[in-house]
């Protein structure tokens, strides 16, 4: 009997899950895959799908009364040696559940870590205790970042065997060669380039870098500046800000046709962050080919290379004069774009599917 490989992923909707579907996608090993039945993006390939929901109640009655049910589930497979191992794609709380009955029965259990230590603004004692718990639970780790592995290893002090996938590209309709095409014409500077800033808008994006930048802008050169997700309750957006005609703030969980469409419509993106482990924005920078103006922190050195507008400090001042340079210089925007593309070939999902079926093959014929 081939043994098959279980994935694991229980995320609902975000870049961690599109992490995880494009890399079960392209993992070319006979597999097994246990989904989220709630997911807004169900992977093609799922034979399974765990009930369970957001929320204290929802979370208590579901691990109360449906998570033994998966437990037997995985117990009877590892029995019948069903399964060669487990790859978790976190973060869940039922993730160290999972990793620990493999680890029990002597099989190698990979969590996928994207963040060891949770961010500024999202961080709490209980959320963070259970990803310590999964972390130690695995028998293996797998981060998209040798910066979180060092934050892991040496702050929290888990040390696992591990390997590094990174981020694979992001770009959901393939339209990343649509945008505004006049910004590689001859006439750049008379031209006014649209600056966007997407995701979760947190603090810790340097979101309020952005709003004292924006005293020091001419928005006379430019069209506007977007900012585009859901705003966390840490944001507070500044009367100047709203009153700004050429500032558009939209604050929502963005679908992937919004994502897509705002990435498309736009020439730079605004990465001014305080801390950063790594990015799901900076490999949708590369997948749509979209310049991004990004302070030195976390990983974002690591993940760009050379394809990308680094600011020189952390400060309003630093982020408002990259803006002033972009704007004036044709030539800065197609020589990072050609960066980009290159950048992009490395990172393909096809490639990074293969590493990632390396690694548990390796492992495999190891035990």
């Amino acid at each position: 009997m081939i043994q098959k490989v279980l994935c694991i992923s229980l995320g609902y909707e975000g870049g961690c899950l599109y992490y995880a579907n494009k890399l079960i996608d392209n993992l070319r090993s006979d597999k097994d895959v246990w989904i989220s039945y709630q997911t807004l993006s169900p992977n093609a390939a799922a034979c399974k799908r765990l009930k369970i929901r957001g929320g204290i109640k929802n979370v208590v009655l579901n691990t109360l009364f449906n998570l033994p049910f998966y437990i037997v589930a995985i117990i009877k497979g590892l029995i019948y040696q069903r399964w060669s191992c487990v790859i978790v794609f976190g973060p869940n709380i039922w993730d160290g559940v999972f990793l620990g009955l493999f680890r029990l029965f002597g099989k190698k259990g990979y969590y996928v870590i994207h963040d060891g230590l949770l961010h500024e603004g999202e961080n709490d004692w209980f959320h963070q205790s259970l990803t310590k718990a999964s972390m130690r639970a695995a028998s293996n780790h797998i981060f998209l970042s040798d910066n979180v592995r060092s934050l892991v290893q040496q702050q929290l002090g888990i040390v696992r065997p591990f390997n590094i996938v990174p981020h694979g590209i992001i770009a959901y309709n393939n339209t990343c060669l649509i945008q505004n095409e006049g910004v590689l014409k001859d006439d750049y500077e008379q031209l006014h380039p649209r600056f966007l800033m997407i995701g979760r808008i947190n603090k810790y994006k340097g979101i309020d870098l952005l709003f004292e930048a924006v005293k020091s802008i001419d928005f006379s050169k430019i069209d506007c500046i977007t900012i585009a997700g859901f705003f966390a309750d840490n944001v507070v957006v500044p009367e100047y800000v709203k009153l700004n005609p050429q500032i558009r703030l939209i604050n929502k969980y963005l679908t992937d046709e919004e994502f897509d469409s705002l990435m498309s419509s736009h020439d730079y993106l605004l990465m001014p962050y305080w801390e950063a482990t790594q990015s799901g924005i900076a490999a949708a920078s590369i997948g749509y080919e979209l310049p991004a103006i990004v302070s030195k922190v976390g990983a974002m050195e690591e993940q760009f290379g050379s394809a990308a507008i680094y600011m020189d400090a952390i400060t309003p001042e630093a982020l408002a004069t990259c803006i002033d340079k972009v704007v004036n210089n044709a030539k800065t925007y197609e020589d990072i774009q050609v960066r980009l593309r290159l950048k992009k070939q490395e990172l393909s999902w096809e490639s990074l599917g293969e590493k990632l079926k390396v690694i548990v093959d390796e492992n495999i014929a190891f035990d």
